[in-house]
C-alpha cells in the first residue's frame, strides 16, 4: 500500500505510505514496552477540612487561564475496596450481594428479583435455604481513610419490609432503630484502619422486599447529596483550584472488565442488567451509571471523557446498538429522579457547554484485555484484517453517537482515537480503514515513564529471597525512569504526525490527546518493591512531573494529557495488582493549597504537581 493517497471530502490528502513509514521507522528498535496502563488503573486536597473548595482559582463563572497543556484525570476504580470515596451514600460504592451464612459471607450468588417487580435486582432472600441471608462489602483496606462516625453516625436507610444492618470491624454501636432506619457508629481506626465493612439485609418481605438501601455517610442522610464533599474537594484541587479539565471514565465505565468470563463477579452483557441510577450499586463489574457521570461532570466543569465498552459475544449487534443509543440519550439528556438519591432531583442530561468525547473500548492492542481476543475472533469470522475490524466497530459506535449528537448537539460530541506509544502504525493501519467522511477530534497515546527493563535486570542480579545487593534506593527508581522519556517523546511525536496527516471534512486535524500518563512504577514482588514503593512518596517525583515531564508534554504540542489515575494505594502491588497509579493515596491525605514553588514536601509529591497546575502561556514551563 505504499503510495497509496486517500482525498477527503474537501480535497485534502493523506498520504498513508508516508506516514506509515514514518512511524513505523522510528518506532522499529524500541525494544523497551513501557506500561501504557496494561491493566493501570473531596477532605479535601487543601489543609484538610470537608469545606475546603481546593484552591484559590475554580469556581462557577471561572475561567481557568491559556495553559500551555491542560489536564484531565483518569477515574479509579469505584469499588468496596478501592480508596476513592466519591460518594455520599456508601451502597454507591457496594461489592455485588454474597451470602451469609452462619454469621460468614460466602461468595456464593444471590439470587435477585427479577426485572420488572417491585424491588428489582434486590435480594430475593425467600429463594436462599433457611438461616441464609445476603450482604455486600463496602469498605476493605482503606488505610484509616473510612469515614469517621464515632461522634457524628452514619445513618442506614431502606425502603420496603425487613431489616439491615452495617456489620465488620469497627461498628462500635447502634443507636434510635426504627423499621427503616438505624443509626451506627463506627471507628476508622480499628483493625488499623484497613476492617472490613458490610452492609447486610437480614429480613425482606416478599410482598415488600427490602429495596433502596442507603448507607450514608456522617452527616449526609439531610440534603442526601449524590457526591462526598471531601472527593469534589481533592478534585477541584487540580489545576490551580480549576479542576479536571476532562474526567475520563474508563474505570468507572470497567471497560476492561466487560467480556471477562472468569475472576470474582464475572456477568453477562445484557440490557437488563445494565446499571442506572435505580441500581443497588455503582460499585460491581458493571461499573457506574451515565447518570453519576454526567453529574460529576456538570459539578466539576468537565469534559466527559467516555470510553465505550465492546459488543462482547454477550449482546446482538441490535442491542448494542440499542445500548449504544440509550446510554448516549441518557447523557445528553438526563433521566428522572430516583427518591432517597441525588437529594429527590432529577438527573441531568451534560451541560451544553460541556463536551462528550467518545472512546471505542480502552487500548484494544493490549493482549490482557477481553476486547483483544474478540477482537481477533470477530476478524477471522468477517474476514478482514484486525485494523479494519476495529475501524469497523469504531464506525459503528461513532455512527450512532452522531445519530445522537445531532443538529443543534453536534457540536457536544467529540470523537477519540487510542494509539500505541511504541507502535505508532497500530493507528495508522486503523485511521487507513476510516472512511475519509469520518471526523477524528482528538487521538494519541499514553504516556508512563518506567524504569527500562534493561536496568530492572540489572537490578535482580544476585538477588534471592534474603537479599538484594543491586536493588536501586527509591531516588535511584526515579532517575532510572527517566531513561525512559527518550522513549515517550518519540511515541508522542509519532501521534503528533499521525495527528497532522489526518485531515477531517472541514479541513481541520485532530487534537494531541494523551488518554492516560504518569509514573509506572509496577515492580510487583520483585525485591525492588520496596524501593518503588517508597518512590511514590519522594520529593524528586515533583521534580520530575513539573520540570521534566511536563515541558516535554509542551514542546511536543500535546493539547491535553489525562493522568492516570485519581486515587489508589501507593503499594506497587496495590491498585488491583497492578501497581501504584493514584496521584493521592487515600482521602486522608492532604496537602497545602495553593501548591507553590518552591516545592515545600509533604509526602504527596504527584499529587502536588497535579494541583500547581501547568504552566500558563506567559509562562516558561
Amino acid at each position: 500500500m505504499v503510495g497509496v493517497e486517500r482525498e477527503s471530502s474537501v480535497g485534502g490528502v493523506w498520504d498513508i505510505g508516508a506516514v506509515r513509514a514514518f512511524v513505523r521507522g522510528s518506532a522499529l528498535g524500541l525494544l523497551v514496552t513501557l506500561a501504557a496502563c496494561a491493566g493501570s488503573s473531596s477532605d479535601g486536597g487543601g489543609t484538610g477540612g470537608e469545606d475546603d473548595d481546593g484552591g484559590p482559582g475554580g469556581g462557577p463563572g471561572n475561567e481557568p487561564p491559556a495553559f500551555l497543556v491542560d489536564y484531565g484525570m483518569n477515574s479509579s476504580v469505584n469499588g468496596w475496596s478501592d480508596r476513592t470515596i466519591a460518594f455520599a451514600d456508601a451502597m454507591a460504592r457496594a461489592s455485588e450481594f454474597a451470602r451469609v451464612v452462619d454469621g460468614s459471607l460466602v461468595f456464593d450468588a444471590v439470587p435477585l428479583i427479577p426485572p420488572g417487580q417491585p424491588g428489582a435486582f434486590w435480594p430475593d432472600l425467600s429463594a436462599l435455604p433457611a438461616g441464609q441471608t445476603a450482604a455486600v462489602r463496602i469498605f476493605n483496606d482503606m488505610a484509616g481513610s473510612i469515614p469517621d462516625g464515632r461522634t457524628v453516625p452514619w445513618v442506614l436507610t431502606w425502603f420496603g419490609t425487613g431489616s439491615c444492618r452495617i456489620f465488620g470491624q469497627g461498628v462500635i454501636g447502634e443507636a434510635n432503630r426504627t423499621s427503616n432506619r438505624v443509626e451506627v457508629y463506627i471507628d476508622p481506626t480499628v483493625d488499623g484502619g484497613d476492617g472490613t465493612l458490610h452492609v447486610g439485609i437480614d429480613a425482606s418481605s416478599p410482598s415488600n422486599p427490602v429495596r433502596g438501601v442507603h448507607a450514608w455517610l456522617p452527616g449526609a442522610e439531610g440534603s442526601k447529596p449524590l457526591f462526598w464533599p471531601p472527593f469534589l474537594n481533592k478534585l477541584r484541587s487540580m489545576n490551580r483550584g480549576f479542576g479536571p479539565h476532562t474526567w475520563r471514565s474508563l474505570n468507572w465505565n470497567r471497560t476492561k472488565e466487560y467480556g471477562l468470563t472468569t475472576g470474582p463477579a464475572p456477568f453477562v452483557f445484557d440490557l437488563a442488567g445494565r446499571i442506572t441510577a435505580r441500581s443497588p450499586s455503582q460499585g460491581t463489574r458493571r461499573g457506574v451509571c451515565p447518570e453519576y457521570q454526567v453529574a460529576l461532570c456538570n459539578e466539576l466543569g468537565s469534559n466527559l471523557h467516555f470510553p465505550v465498552p465492546h459488543r462482547t459475544d454477550d449482546l446482538s449487534p441490535a442491542n448494542y446498538r440499542t445500548w449504544l443509543r440509550d446510554t448516549l440519550t441518557v447523557i445528553r439528556d438526563g433521566t428522572p429522579p430516583v427518591p432517597g438519591t441525588n437529594g429527590g432531583r432529577a438527573f441531568e442530561g451534560l451541560d451544553p457547554e460541556l463536551v462528550l468525547v467518545l472512546e471505542y473500548s480502552n487500548e484494544v492492542w493490549n493482549d490482557t484485555f477481553p476486547v483483544y481476543d474478540w477482537i481477533r475472533d470477530r476478524a477471522a469470522a468477517t474476514g478482514r484484517t484486525v485494523a479494519a475490524q476495529i475501524a469497523a466497530e469504531m464506525e459503528l459506535v461513532f455512527t450512532v453517537a452522531d445519530e445522537v449528537f445531532s443538529g443543534a448537539d453536534a457540536d457536544r460530541l467529540e470523537l477519540y482515537l487510542g494509539g500505541h506509544v511504541v507502535d505508532p502504525s497500530f493507528l495508522a493501519d486503523i485511521l487507513a480503514e476510516l472512511p475519509p467522511s469520518r471526523t477524528v477530534d482528538q487521538l494519541g497515546c499514553a504516556s508512563y515513564i518506567k524504569p527500562l527493563n534493561s536496568t530492572v535486570s540489572t537490578w535482580l542480579v544476585g538477588a534471592d529471597n534474603d537479599s538484594c545487593p543491586n536493588c536501586p534506593s527509591p531516588l535511584q527508581v526515579i532517575d532510572a525512569a527517566r531513561q525512559s522519556l527518550p522513549i515517550v517523546r518519540t511515541g508522542i511525536r509519532d501521534h503528533a504526525a499521525l495527528a497532522a496527516s489526518w485531515t477531517n471534512p472541514d479541513g481541520s486535524h485532530p487534537r494531541l490527546v494523551l488518554y492516560e500518563g504518569g509514573q509506572s512504577f509496577v515492580a510487583g514482588f520483585q525485591p525492588w518493591a520496596d524501593a518503588a514503593s517508597a518512590a511514590q512518596s519522594h520529593a524528586e517525583l515533583f521534580h520530575l512531573y513539573v520540570d521534566e515531564i511536563v515541558p516535554m508534554l509542551v514542546e511536543e504540542g500535546v493539547d491535553l494529557i489525562n493522568w492516570y489515575s485519581f486515587m489508589t494505594s501507593q503499594s506497587v502491588q496495590g491498585g488491583g495488582g497492578v501497581g501504584p497509579f493514584g496521584h493521592w493515596d487515600n482521602m486522608n491525605q492532604t496537602i497545602t493549597l495553593p501548591v507553590t514553588l518552591p516545592y515545600v514536601d509533604e509526602g504527596a509529591p504527584k499529587a502536588a504537581a497535579l494541583c500547581l497546575g501547568p504552566p500558563e502561556a506567559d509562562e516558561t514551563p
